[in-house]
Formats: C-alpha cells, sequence, structure tokens
C-alpha cells in the first residue's frame, strides 16, 4: 500500500482547512498535491500569491534560485491544474504590507486584473486575500463572483473595525491576538452572521501576542525578494527582530502565551469559522502541520506545528505536547490576558518543556 493509499484520522474540524502553497524543493521535498491528496477529506482550499509577486511572505519559488521567474510560473500554474482536478479551491493572495511606489497607481490594480484572469483559468478561484482597501474595491466591482477577504495583516478583530470596512470585505481573518477569547470569537462571529460576512481563522501562527515588531516586519517581508539577496543584520540564529525575546531564558515561557490553538483544541471552536487558515507557505514541516492538524492530535514538539517554527532555535526548549494539561483549553479560552499577575502559563512551562540536556539523557 502506497503513502498516500493509507489510511488517515479525519480531524473533528471537518473539511474547512485552508494551507498555504509551496513549490516542490523549496524547503521540503514534499510535493504538496501528495500531502494534499492524503488529507483531501480535511482540505478544502489552497492559498498562494504568485511567484514574483509581492507577499505577506517569501514569494512561491525564491530559493530555487537555478529557476527563472518563467519557469516557476509556468510550474506553479501546472500545479493549479492538479488541485483543481482535485477539487481544492484557490485563494489567491495580494496581501503585501507594502507594494512600494505603485501602491496607488493603476498599474497595481491592472495587474491584479490580470492576475485573476491568468490565474481563474487554472483552478476554482473562490476568494482574494488582500489588506490593500484599493484592491478590495477593485476585485468586489470587476470579479463579483470572487468573495474579499482582509489578510489577518490588517489586525481587524473587533465589531467597529468591521463595521469600518465592510463595503470593502465580504469576510474576515480574525486578528490572531483574539484566538483565545472564545466569548469574543462569539460575538463578532454573530455580527458576521447578522450582515452577511463570513469569519476565517489563522490557527498556528507562531508570532507574539502584540507583537511590537510585526509592522516592521511585514514590511521587510514585503520585500524580501530584494533584502534577502542583501547583508543581513540578522544571522541563522535570530532570522526576525521577534527572535531577540526568546533569548533571555526568563522569557521563554512567553511562547504559551501566543496566539496559536493545538490540533487537540481546535474542534472545540472551528464551528466558528468558515475555513481554518495553517500557516505552511515557509515552512519546512508542512506534511507534520498537516498530519497534526487534520488528525487532530500532535506527539511531538509542539512549536514545530508553527510558523515561524521556534524549534529551530538553539535557545528554545521543546514543548512536548502530550504533557499538557486537561485544563489548558479552558483556562487559555477564557483568559483575561493579565500575564504579568497570573503565572498559569510559567507553570506550565516548566510541565510542558524539555531542556537539551534532558532530551540527551533521554536519547
Amino acid at each position: 500500500m502506497s503513502e498516500n493509499q493509507q489510511q488517515v484520522k479525519v480531524s473533528k474540524v471537518g473539511r474547512k482547512f485552508a494551507v498555504g502553497y509551496q513549490m516542490v524543493g523549496e524547503r521540503t521535498k514534499e510535493d504538496w498535491i501528495n500531502v494534499i491528496s492524503k488529507y483531501r477529506e480535511s482540505i478544502l482550499e489552497v492559498y498562494f500569491a504568485i511567484p514574483g509577486d509581492m507577499s505577506g511572505r517569501a514569494p512561491a519559488g525564491l530559493t530555487l534560485e537555478a529557476k527563472t521567474t518563467e519557469e516557476k510560473r509556468a510550474t506553479f500554474l501546472a500545479d493549479l491544474d492538479r488541485f483543481k482536478a482535485m477539487g481544492v479551491s484557490g485563494v489567491l493572495l495580494f496581501n503585501s504590507a507594502c507594494y512600494g511606489v505603485k501602491t496607488q497607481s493603476k498599474e497595481l490594480l491592472e495587474h491584479v486584473g490580470n492576475s485573476l484572469e491568468e490565474v481563474g483559468k487554472h483552478i476554482d478561484l473562490k476568494a482574494v486575500t488582500t489588506l490593500h482597501p484599493g484592491i478590495a474595491e477593485f476585485v468586489r466591482k470587476n470579479f463579483p463572483d470572487i468573495k474579499v477577504r482582509s489578510s489577518v495583516t490588517m489586525q481587524i478583530g473587533t465589531i467597529p473595525q468591521m463595521e469600518a470596512v465592510a463595503e470593502q470585505f465580504d469576510g474576515f481573518y480574525l486578528h490572531r491576538d483574539f484566538n483565545r477569547d472564545l466569548e469574543h470569537i462569539k460575538t463578532v462571529r454573530a455580527w458576521c452572521d447578522a450582515h452577511g460576512k463570513t469569519l476565517h481563522l489563522l490557527a498556528n501562527s507562531g508570532c507574539l501576542y502584540q507583537c511590537p515588531y510585526h509592522i516592521i516586519h511585514m514590511g521587510y517581508t514585503a520585500h524580501c525578494e530584494d533584502t534577502m539577496r542583501m547583508p543581513s543584520i540578522y544571522d541563522d540564529s535570530r532570522p526576525s527582530p521577534c527572535c531577540d525575546v526568546y533569548m533571555f531564558p526568563d522569557n521563554i515561557p512567553v511562547l504559551l502565551q501566543n496566539t496559536w490553538i493545538r490540533p487537540e483544541d481546535l474542534h472545540k471552536v472551528s464551528g466558528y469559522f468558515e475555513t481554518v487558515k495553517l500557516a505552511t507557505r515557509i515552512s519546512p514541516r508542512i506534511q507534520d502541520i498537516v498530519k497534526g492538524y487534520c488528525e487532530g492530535e500532535w506527539h511531538g514538539n509542539l512549536l514545530s506545528m508553527f510558523e515561524m517554527d521556534y524549534s529551530t532555535l538553539s535557545c528554545v526548549p521543546k514543548i512536548m505536547n502530550d504533557k499538557f494539561p486537561d485544563d489548558w483549553f479552558e483556562r487559555t479560552m477564557h483568559c483575561d490576558r493579565h500575564c504579568e499577575s497570573c503565572g498559569y502559563c510559567k507553570k506550565v512551562f516548566a510541565q510542558v518543556s524539555e531542556k537539551a540536556d534532558d532530551m540527551e539523557k533521554e536519547g
């Protein structure tokens, strides 16, 4: 029996997952189509930016320097044909935080229109995700069959924010900082239902809660095709400024205070969202992430489920998912976020973390 024919567990979440496209050979040898085929009963959408486009992550195929942009685009479009044959819908990303001098140009909107027409020939294009109001208005006016969703980078999480842009967007990716506020999620979903909007979740972001580096990080990520070819002020041990937080041992328990939801707990909140987005566009562990969330369990280092993957930092211990206490979901989903006076996450961290020397003894 081949790997693709093996029986897999079907998540309690149902067919709601959206996964981010990677080109074969970028950060893993895994073929996305094979991974999705294995878990197709759980996967509804694949989201992607066109190779060469600015985006909220590194452009598809960026690390494949031996290939030309034309070759990358040809591979990309062929992969979209394969997704379409599997019945997986597409979501096109125009979610760059900066388009430089083209930000308010007609040229940018012409590119958006041409891209939608081209991509639509190769996959059932269900939606566009953007944080650009001009792009949102353009798509809603000229491509009425394609839904427009706000990018999670817009940090829209409250009803007043949604009301402010309700004429531009059909749906919202909830601000990740509200991922662990169940009552707020219920309130926001009720508003979305009443106003004909959809609500979507990013489940496995590794970002800090209320990250102070978020804006500048998204700014240089938008231009990473150029910035990655220049000498960087950061080395491989600290790939982004937020990693500096974990260089100090007393800060490391903050990992548990962030916005991710464990695979085992996701089904308890997924019913409030149309889709559950899994961050996978720059992860070397795409099969592990899909397996963990689609099967609803993960027996290993929880950090490898996230993007960014903090398991690559030498200063950070493993966070063993099987060791979390039974009250974790209830405590964190009704948390008032007064971390300075609580101590619960620090207590749990001591229970679930394994230092390098501990792991060596076990091995």
